[in-house]
């Protein structure tokens, strides 16, 4: 009898585009629990840049997460190793596309930035 590892990760297909061309909506994604861990992670940044690519990594990990799940293999969202792929890939995406993204999504994520910071502040 053979024994099988359930850590073992196959290889199989994703659709997958940079953020906001992929299958989550900028809307969906505001509205969703993920945006507020995007925005805690991106306020706590320095300047502007680097809250906005915080950001748009989040947004990016989110959207690889869901592509996952769309292939079939929701069960690696809890595999450690796949996290820090994610991760890295998200960031690599981002970093590749920065200026593209931050076109077309610049203005929402300063508007959220500026109310979240303003809540923390007691604005």
């Amino acid at each position: 009898m053979s024994k099988k590892n359930k850590n073992a990760v196959t290889k199989f297909e994703v659709n997958l585009r940079p953020v906001p061309l992929g299958t989550i909506s900028l809307n969906d994604f505001v509205s969703s629990k993920a945006c507020d861990a995007a925005l805690k992670v991106a306020s706590e940044q320095e300047n502007s840049d680097e809250k906005a690519f915080a950001f748009l990594c989040s947004y990016q990990f989110t959207e690889i997460c869901n592509a996952v799940c769309v292939a079939g293999r929701p069960d690696l969202l809890d595999n450690e190793e796949f996290q820090n792929y994610a991760v890295e890939f998200a960031s690599e995406i981002v970093s590749t596309h920065f200026i593209e993204m931050f076109m077309e999504v610049g203005g929402t994520i300063s508007n959220l930035l500026a109310k979240t910071e303003a809540q923390e502040g007691g604005v």
